[in-house]
Formats: C-alpha cells, sequence, structure tokens
C-alpha cells in the first residue's frame, strides 16, 4: 500500500512539473517575442499582464471550483485547454498570422487555465498521501 500511494505521487508530481514548465516557457517566450519587435515598454507592460492578471482573478474562484468540482477533471480539463490554445496559436502562427493582439489574447485565456489548475493542482497534494 504504501509505494502505490508513493508511485502516484510521483508521478503526478513530475507530470505537473513538465506541464507548469511548459506553460512558463511559452508564457515567457510570448513575452520576449512581444518585448523584443516592439522594443516597447507598453507592450511589454500589455503582455506581462494579459499574462499574470487573468490567472490572479480567475484563481479566487478557481479554489471554490477545486473544493466542489472533481480535481482530476479541473486538471485534466485546464491544462488540456492550455495545450489546444498553445496548438492553436502555433497553428495561425505557421500559418503567417503574427498579430501581437493575438499574442496577448492567447496569453490572456491561456492564463484563465493556469489559474483554473493551479487551485486544483494544490487541493490536490494532500490527497495523494495516507
Amino acid at each position: 500500500m504504501q509505494q502505490h500511494w508513493q508511485k502516484q505521487g510521483y508521478l503526478f508530481l513530475a507530470s505537473q512539473n513538465i506541464s507548469l514548465f511548459g506553460t512558463l516557457v511559452t508564457g515567457y517566450a510570448i513575452t520576449w517575442y512581444i518585448s523584443l519587435t516592439t522594443n516597447s515598454g507598453l507592450w511589454l507592460a500589455l503582455a506581462t499582464v494579459s499574462t499574470l492578471l487573468p490567472q490572479i482573478l480567475i484563481t479566487l474562484v478557481g479554489g471554490a471550483w477545486a473544493d466542489r468540482f472533481s480535481r482530476k477533471w479541473l486538471i485534466m480539463g485546464s491544462d488540456g485547454a492550455i495545450a489546444l490554445l498553445t496548438l492553436v496559436l502555433a497553428l495561425f502562427w505557421s500559418q503567417g498570422i503574427r498579430s501581437l493582439w493575438l499574442l496577448i489574447l492567447f496569453a490572456a485565456l491561456r492564463s484563465i487555465g493556469q489559474g483554473i489548475q493551479q487551485p486544483a493542482v494544490s487541493s490536490a497534494y494532500p490527497q495523494l498521501v495516507p
């Protein structure tokens, strides 16, 4: 029994670390691209705010959702939505659609997903150990 929860805990932590790393790298890449392309403090501020503010605001509600709904489905749904948004952005980018406002929009949408995922992940930790 003891090995079972430890294995689940390690797999969960490893998968969440990989997911968080990918999310952070993508967010930083969007911010750096906007910064290097525009050389504008205003655009850098917009990119930073669109990456952080939606997450901060939705986390307030996300904590309540993590208590009321299935944490497993919240984590999988939000992580899947973030991945899907990143894929759609990559497809737009590959088709030559490279609007800065599109990057800001996708950064904000990805941030909302992260604001739902983080409280669910944090509240799932105590369930992993006996």
